[in-house]
């Protein structure tokens, strides 16, 4: 099994055919052994959900991602996140950055320039 981990972040709202098709090609393409999708607790560019709102935005990505390799994880809500480089950061005190592949979505991209040290 690969050890290169994927890292999918974003709003996921609403999770589409856009976002399963992302999650399938990356670990094909990238011969990924994982791929975590971490929905963002706080987006700095978009209006956010509440609290409540957040987990069960969760509970739903779990319930629609069925990829066995897939884990979607709550890790920027246990922490209160606000940005892709704090998260960054967390996840390199637990293991080695150069084995992740950070994915992003097109919507992303072109605001790229707006993010926190980028």
């Amino acid at each position: 099994m690969s050890r290169r981990i994927g890292i999918y972040g974003g709003f996921f709202n609403p999770l589409h055919d856009g976002h399963i098709h992302v999650i399938k090609t990356c670990i094909e393409n990238l011969n990924l052994g994982k791929l975590i999708v971490l929905p963002t607790y706080q987006n700095p560019l978009k209006e956010n959900l509440g609290q409540d709102s957040a987990y069960s935005k969760i509970f739903s990505l779990r319930s629609k991602i069925n990829e066995p390799l897939v884990k979607v994880s709550d890790f920027e809500y246990r922490y209160q996140m606000k940005s892709t480089y704090d998260v960054l950061q967390k996840i390199k005190t637990k293991c080695d950055l150069n084995s992740l592949y950070l994915i992003i979505g097109l919507d992303q991209l072109g605001q790229f320039h707006r993010w926190k040290k980028y």
